[in-house]
C-alpha cells in the first residue's frame, strides 16, 4: 500500500471516529441539559468547534483566536468533569459553555475583520 492510500485510509478512520465521538458527546451534552437546553446552544457550540478545527488544520497557531479556542475546549472538559462530580449544576455548565462559545466566535470574527482590514491597507500602500 502506497503512502497516498495510507493517508486516505487514515482520513477515513479519523472521520468515522470523529462521528462516533461527536454522537457520544452530543448525547452526553443533551443529558446534562435536563430539558433546559435552548435550541441555539448546541449549534453555536458546534460552530465554535468547527471554527477551531479549521484554524488548527490551517496551522495558524499564532492567532489569538486559536488560543481562545484552546482555552474554551479545556474549560469545557474541566466543567464536564465538575458537572459529573456534582460540583456545579448542569445549568451553570450550559451558561459557561454558551458564554465561552460566544467569546470564541466573536474572537474569530474580530480576527477575520482585522486581517481583512490589514490586507486592504497593505494593498492600498502599493
Amino acid at each position: 500500500m502506497n503512502q497516498k492510500d495510507k493517508n486516505v485510509w487514515a482520513e477515513l478512520i479519523l472521520i468515522v471516529g470523529g462521528f462516533i465521538l461527536a454522537e457520544t458527546l452530543i448525547r452526553n451534552f443533551l443529558e446534562l441539559s435536563k430539558g433546559v437546553l435552548a435550541p441555539w446552544v448546541l449549534p453555536l457550540f458546534g460552530i465554535s468547534l468547527i471554527f477551531g478545527a479549521v484554524e488548527l488544520k490551517n496551522g495558524e497557531s499564532k492567532r489569538i483566536s486559536e488560543w481562545i479556542y484552546t482555552i474554551f475546549i479545556g474549560l469545557t472538559i474541566v466543567f464536564i468533569v465538575l458537572v459529573r462530580t456534582n460540583c456545579i449544576s448542569s445549568v451553570t455548565f450550559l451558561w459557561i459553555v454558551f458564554i465561552s462559545s460566544i467569546i470564541s466566535f466573536l474572537s474569530w470574527l474580530i480576527e477575520i475583520w482585522y486581517l481583512k482590514k490589514r490586507k486592504i491597507n497593505q494593498k492600498s500602500r502599493h
